[in-house]
């Protein structure tokens, strides 16, 4: 096992990447709630980039990084951690964001670059990009 990304909750809910193999360009998304009780497994043909989880831990989501021969590279998944089950998955038309947020008020999940944002629906339709300033 070669842990990648971690993240916790503030309900306690957590993430844990398993890598599986340096050599390889797959790994595990795994979302335990805080019992540690497994929520969410899901095997991945491809690299995972980043994830996130919503404040009050409805949703998940991860980013995955490219694998040219499978369908899971550059991919966003997104988990309903309440129904055990994924919701969604799209190719957004962004490259790997810095970090992104997914938001239950709102039902999106924004891609935070290094002057830009740009939002989706948890379907994956596109929202809104907007500049950032970073000064």
């Amino acid at each position: 096992m070669y842990p990648g990304c971690m993240l916790v909750s503030n309900q306690g809910y957590f993430i844990i990447c398993d890598l599986l193999d340096r050599d390889n360009i797959d790994g595990y998304f795994y979302v335990f709630d805080y019992d540690t009780d497994l929520v969410i497994k899901r095997y991945l043909n491809s690299n995972i980039h980043s994830t996130s989880l919503s404040i009050n831990s409805h949703y998940a989501s991860l980013q995955t990084e490219g694998n040219p021969e499978h369908e899971d590279g550059n991919k966003v998944f997104i988990f309903d951690l309440k129904a055990n089950d994924c919701i969604g998955e799209f190719t957004p038309e962004s490259h790997w964001s810095h970090h992104h947020v997914i938001k239950e008020d709102n039902q999106t999940v924004s891609f935070v670059f290094r002057n830009q944002v740009i939002d989706y629906a948890l379907d994956g339709s596109l929202i809104e990009k907007r500049v950032i300033d970073v000064d």
